[in-house]
């Protein structure tokens, strides 16, 4: 996977090949991490323990920003290579990414986004 792909690309630098490899497993982890985050900030409300909900709602805001940054990185390759796919694709995540920020205001505001829904 991902990590994988980065080490070797790390290790070999100037291979083509393996950056190619490492860019196409960032672009196909981040949608599944995206979403991972969307579900979890849904979830938080749901949690009864108030210390649980808040340890799932800072590894949530973590997880948010590793994939924004993810996206981002990609973001970058793409324009490099002129990709315009992924453009899309990547405009598809911050579009669930900035949904999952306001779903984190809410919740930290003190709405369940149970009510909302």
């Amino acid at each position: 996977g991902l990590v994988k792909a980065t080490l070797e690309s790390v290790a070999q630098p100037q291979n083509a090949q393996l950056l190619q490899n490492l860019f196409m497993q960032a672009r196909e982890s981040a949608r599944p991490a995206a979403r991972l985050v969307e579900i979890t900030t849904k979830l938080s409300p749901s949690i009864q323990d108030p210390i649980k909900q808040q340890q799932l709602k800072a590894m949530t805001i973590n997880a948010q920003k590793a994939v924004g940054e993810l996206v981002t990185a990609c973001k970058i390759v793409s324009e490099a290579t002129g990709g315009s796919k992924m453009e899309d694709a990547n405009q598809n995540i911050q579009n669930v990414l900035a949904e999952v920020s306001s779903a984190l205001v809410e919740i930290e505001s003190g709405h369940s986004l149970t009510q909302n829904n």
